[in-house]
């Protein structure tokens, strides 16, 4: 078994718990009264800003954020989890990089998600009033609470650009490229995978869609044909062309009484219409 170091660890543990498998994303935290980083966002309008509204719901004894079916003040039957109780969070999903220095001296960066109620997109709007686009500007974020503390608050600084030198702390968000944040850090689902999720505590697995196979097209003559025959003693009659299965089938030959003149010395040709479904017209 391959040996991890406890940071390489760490920073694993991170990203599985976020969902990132294929990113270099990961959930952005201060842990402790105190704690600070040194951040840029990744916007340049509030057109940018990413809020959604979820449930916040356990799944098998982990925590997750599922996207709320509802929008505006539609009902609550629109949406299972709201139908059946589970509050609603407007969050907002702020976007950063986090510049932090290694034991060599150098800068390094890493994309991040900051997770905030939504009206954290207001604290952003003043700044963008305040500094112009967010994108070009380092900031400081500092911790005030302790760890738990359910009123903890955060301060955003405005770093020197003297001291914080944009060549040192490069602005570089491509991390984010093609990056959505609904498929890492919460979830969509439909009302019906809901419903699933209420009975059995679980959500169903995604199916693979099966290649679906098709087969050619046979044409199908618009009529059937009939042929008969006479072999010894019985007349045999053929019906081919026919949507279904050629048949064969055969009856007893009567010879012609020559005493009647009236009577037919041919067999009587069935009707090929009298096997086709009768059409009502209403």
């Amino acid at each position: 078994m391959a040996r991890l170091d406890y940071s390489t660890y760490v920073q694993k543990e991170s990203n599985q718990n976020s969902g990132d498998k294929d990113y270099k994303v990961s959930f952005f935290a201060l842990k402790d009264d105190g704690d600070e980083a040194v951040v840029r966002f990744a916007y340049d309008s509030v057109e940018d800003f990413h809020i959604a509204t979820v449930h916040a719901i356990e799944v098998e004894g982990k925590q997750k954020r599922v996207s709320c079916l509802r929008t505006g003040n539609e009902p609550l039957s629109k949406c299972p989890l709201c139908e059946a109780g589970n509050r609603v969070y407007d969050k907002m999903f702020v976007k950063i990089i986090q510049y932090t220095t290694d034991a060599s001296g150098h800068v390094q960066f890493q994309a991040k998600i900051w997770e905030r109620p939504a009206y954290f997109s207001k604290t952003l709007e003043n700044y963008f009033k305040e500094y112009g686009p967010l994108a070009d500007s380092v900031f400081k974020i500092k911790r005030r609470g302790k760890k738990g503390d359910t009123k903890t608050t955060y301060d955003i600084l405005y770093a020197n650009p003297a001291i914080y030198k944009e060549n040192i702390y490069v602005k570089n968000f491509t991390d984010f490229d093609n990056f959505e944040i609904n498929k890492f850090f919460y979830t969509e689902k439909t009302a019906d995978e809901m419903r699933i999720f209420l009975t059995t505590g679980k959500f169903p697995e995604k199916q693979k869609t099966a290649t679906s196979t098709i087969a050619p097209a046979v044409p199908t003559p618009s009529q059937p044909v009939i042929t008969q025959t006479q072999t010894g003693g019985y007349v045999q009659q053929t019906t081919t062309g026919a949507p279904v299965q050629s048949t064969v089938t055969t009856t007893p030959y009567v010879a012609p009484n020559p005493a009647s003149a009236t009577q037919s010395t041919q067999p009587t040709e069935s009707d090929p219409t009298s096997q086709r479904p009768r059409r009502y017209t209403y």
